[in-house]
Parts: structure tokens; sequence; C-alpha cells
């Protein structure tokens, strides 16, 4: 069965990621939780108001009290279970064994399959019922409770009707619902054997993937419209304005990448057909149509994924499975983070970035379009076959999260300084990886891509078409980020000259602009540690990618030798 196979072969170096990965995210929503909630009641005490001190403490204390007497029950009376300190403890008895290779992850995966919780080691049981179960109990005794006190203050003082809120309480109660959210999900999913391993469990998953895959098709769909409209109405009303430069580059940005993108799709849906003057949003429209009237089922266009060779699929299985992915990457990245420099730019040029009089507009345009980059990415970089998306796509976002805005405030910074030799610091870049691209190429010269042929909707064009395609494709976006081409050797050069260019010239920009700029801004010590912090962030998680994506590694999720 599909996912029973793309379970039994994961590979277990990704398992143990995933799983300090989890271990680390759930630790630093407790600390954050806690820690929230005290210096929310500190500030309520400094206040004089004694009242909501005393009840906000109280939620933070009593249920770590609870918690830390079932613990001691649980695993023994200790002294840190008397503090009361459990929970932190536990955390960081479990990461120091895992860092220190004391225990390694993967075995407390195996345990939580097949042994009982009293048969584990320590650190498994902590890992697979202690934490767990105090979390939940912890969480949803205390965070609840006071996101339900805050709310309640807020009407009581009449800050929710004027909706002059206090960014504390709105961090506190956030940090609160995540808390609470993250440890039921933590809870409901720790049970052992929560696999598809019989008839009717399989059928129940394959039914939540085609549910999943209609789902995505549709969010894809709604970003990809919301994206280009919210561009085209700001572009509009920097026409109303009289702003005709802003205007005209605000509607240049969201065209032009267009017109690219339905060239690339004339040329690969094998032929040019009247609607490819409106390619993405005609394939989408094909899709869920054949969705929605059962002529293609979503279980096919998941088998196919596996199976067959991308030529061999249906019209409908292919454009989800390769087509609309590299349309949404291409057209996404070309459009929507190039407009969010430009309206970065704008608001530095104007004043409204250091005063943050931000339009609404501007502001919705901005997070619209860094949601369908991040969107299109992960989308992307999961869909191969033999990858396990839901392991591999936070590991993706995390890292272009970091990746992402540090290359954007780099090059609106720069601009606002320089503003034509951002233009030439961009043409260098593309121009290097195009050479580059082309030159390590595995449609140009021997060797072996990152992904299967059958998975490469390129892999048997012409050699001309292929190098356009790297020239043209590839490279553009390489200037903004790094993602997984078909025509990627299995060679270090592109991500190491790439990361390298990006490094260095984030940093360079960076640091002319803040030597250049004139008078001070309380973005500017900020933007110069998101600049240079996440650079050097993505430089090593883009090399630590690059070793566990790489075929060579057991930890890859591609496993076979041609991929």
């Amino acid at each position: 069965m599909y996912l029973h196979q793309q379970k039994t072969k994961m590979c277990h170096c990704v398992q143990s990621c995933w799983l300090v990965i989890r271990t680390l995210a759930g630790f630093a929503l407790y600390i954050a939780d806690f820690v929230t909630d005290v210096i929310l009641a500190a500030e309520y005490y400094r206040n004089g108001d004694y009242y909501w001190f005393g009840l906000t403490l109280g939620f933070a204390l009593v249920p770590q009290v609870i918690v830390n007497i079932m613990l001691a029950y649980l695993d023994g009376c200790k002294w840190y279970y008397l503090l009361p300190l459990g929970v932190p403890a536990k955390y960081f008895q479990v990461l120091y064994t895992f860092i220190y290779d004391e225990h390694q992850p993967r075995y407390t995966m195996v345990a939580r399959q097949t042994k009982g919780q009293e048969n584990q080691a320590p650190v498994a049981r902590a890992v697979n019922h202690l934490l767990p179960l105090a979390r939940l109990v912890g969480t949803l005794l205390e965070s609840l409770p006071e996101i339900c006190l805050q709310i309640y203050v807020l009407l009581r003082t009449g800050e929710l009707d004027s909706l002059e809120i206090q960014p504390l309480k709105v961090v506190t109660m956030t940090v609160s619902f995540l808390a609470s959210l993250y440890s039921i999900i933590e809870w409901e999913t720790h049970f052992p054997n929560v696999t598809c391993q019989d008839k009717q469990m399989a059928t129940m998953c394959l039914w939540v993937l085609s549910g999943w895959l209609v789902f995505r098709t549709l969010l894809g769909f709604a970003l990809y419209i919301a994206d280009f409209v919210t561009d085209v109405i700001l572009a509009v009303e920097y026409a109303i304005n009289n702003h005709y430069y802003w205007f005209g580059l605000t509607l240049g940005f969201a065209l032009g990448p267009q017109l690219i993108i339905n060239i690339v799709l004339a040329y690969l849906d094998h032929g040019c057909k009247w609607y490819y003057l409106l390619g993405v949003p005609a394939k989408y429209f094909q899709v869920l149509y054949a969705f929605f009237r059962g002529k293609d089922n979503p279980e096919d266009v998941l088998e196919a994924r596996e199976k067959d060779d991308h030529e061999d699929q249906k019209p409908v299985a292919r454009a989800v499975n390769h087509l609309l992915p590299l349309a949404r990457l291409v057209g996404t990245l070309l459009e929507s983070l190039p407009e969010i420099c430009l309206q970065i730019y704008v608001l530095i040029l104007t004043g409204g970035l250091s005063s943050l009089e931000i339009p609404p507009l501007k502001a919705v345009t901005m997070a619209l379009s860094f949601l369908a980059s991040l969107y299109s990415i992960i989308e992307w970089e999961t869909h191969f076959p033999k990858v396990v998306a839901w392991v591999w796509g936070p590991l993706v976002f995390v890292w272009k999260v970091i990746d992402l805005p540090a290359r954007i405030l780099a090059l609106c910074l720069f601009a606002s300084i320089y503003k034509y030799w951002v233009f030439v610091v961009v043409g260098l870049h593309w121009l290097v990886m195009a050479v580059v691209e082309n030159m390590f190429c595995r449609y140009l010269c021997d060797g072996n891509a990152w992904v299967e042929s059958g998975a490469d909707v390129i892999s048997k064009s012409n050699c001309c078409v292929k190098f356009m395609f790297n020239a043209f494709v590839v490279a553009p976006v390489d200037v903004f980020t790094w993602v997984t081409f078909g025509s990627r050797l299995r060679c270090e050069v592109q991500p190491i000259v790439n990361s390298l260019l990006m490094l260095v010239t984030n940093i360079v920009m960076v640091s002319v602009w803040y030597s250049m700029k004139g008078n001070g801004s309380w973005y500017d010590e900020p933007a110069l540690g998101v600049v240079i912090g996440g650079s050097i962030a993505s430089f090593l998680l883009q090399g630590l990618y690059w070793l566990c994506y790489s075929p060579r590694c057991r930890c890859s999720p591609l496993e076979d030798v041609y991929v």
C-alpha cells in the first residue's frame, strides 16, 4: 500500500532527526508558555493589579505542581520533582542523551512500537509516554485557563473594545494557544501502532491522503489567485495615486513571470493551447473539475506519482504531480519575491517603514506573496517520488523561513542606498549561476541528477531547451533561493557556489547599507542582525540540507542509485 511503503522505506536517520526536532519544539513551547505567563504576572504586580497577578501566577504554578506529583508517582520520587522542575529536568535528560549519543533516537521509535512502556529504557519511556502526558495535562490546565483569564481581563478593562491590547498579552495568549494545540497533537499521535497496517486502516489512510491532495490543490490555487490579484490591485492603487513608476514595476513583476511560466507550460504540455494565455489557472480548473466530477481518482494520482514516469501518467496526474508544482515554483518565486523586495523598498523610501505606517493593502500583498513563495517551495521539494513529505516539509519550512527574509532584506536595504547597483548584483549572480548550472548540468554532461529522469519533465528535451531552462528558469530562481531541480548533478559545485554567493552578497550589501545610511531608524540593528545571522544560518542549513539530501547519505529520502 502506498502509505505503508512510504513509512517502511523511510530511513532511520530522518526519523531520528524528526524526533529530536519534535522534542526541541516541545521543550521550547513549554518554556515559552510558562515564562510568558510569569512575565505577564510580574507586569500585573508592577501595575498594582494584584488580583490579576495572583490568578495569572496561580494558573501558571498550580498545574506544574499537579504534573510533578503525577511524574513522581510514575517515575519514582526524585529530587527535581520536589522543586518542582520535573518536566524541564526530563527534557534536559532526554536531549543530553540524544546529543551525546548515549541513547540513539531511532531506538526510541522502535521501542514505541515493540515494547510496553514499563519495559522501555528510561529515555524511551520519557519520550514516548511521560513527556507527552506531562505536556498534555500541564499545558491544558495552565494555558487554556490562562487564555480565558486574559480575554476576561481585556473585556473588563475595555482593551478589547478599543483594540489597544498590550503586545505582551498577545504574545502570551498566542504562545499558550500554540502550546495547547501542540500538546494535544503530540498526545493523540504518541500511541503505539498508529499506522495503516491493516486493510481497514489502510483504506482510511488512502481516503485521508486523497482528501489531502484535493485540499492541497485547492490551497495552491487559492494562494496563486490571491497572490496575483493583490499584486494587480496594488498596481492599480499606485496608478490611481499617480505613482506610475511603482505602478509599472508592480504590474511588470506580476505579469512578467506569468509569461515565462506559460511559455514553459506550452512547451511541456505537448503543444500551444489557447488557454496558455491563462495557463496556471486553466490547469487548476481542469484538475479540480476532474476530481469533483470523478473523472480522475486522487488515489490514482498518488499511485502514479510513485510508479509511473511523467510521460506515462494521465494528463491530470501529470499536471498535479509535475506541471503545477513547477509552474507554481517558478511563477511564484519570480513574481512574489521581487514584489516583496519592491514594496519594502517603497516603504523605506517613503518612510512608511520607519513610522510603521504601512497601508493594509501593502501588508496583505507582502504577506500573501511570502506565504505563496514558502508554500510553492515546500510543495516543490516534497513533490518528487520517494520523498517523505511530512518529514522533509517541516525541515524545508524552517530553512526557508530563515533564508528568504535574509535575502529579501539584503536586496531592499542595499537598493535604498544604491538603486541601480542592486540590478548589477542580481545580474552578476544570475550570470554566474547560469554558467555554473550549464557547466555542471546533467543534461549537458555525464552524471546522474538529484531526481529520477521519470520525474524530470525536461530530461528528454533537446540541448537548446535544456540550456534555456537552466539559464532562464533555474538560474533566476537561484538568485533568490536554492531549490532542487532535476538538472542538478550529484555534485557539490552548484550548492556551494550559490550558497557562497548568497552569503557574501548578503553580508556585503547589508554592510554597505549600514555604513552609508543617513539618519538612523528603529529597524537598523534588527535588520542588520536578521540579514547577517539569517545568511550564516541559511548557509549552514543549506550545507546540512545537501548532506542529508544527497543520495550518498543514509538519511537521504531518495532511495535508489538514480535519483
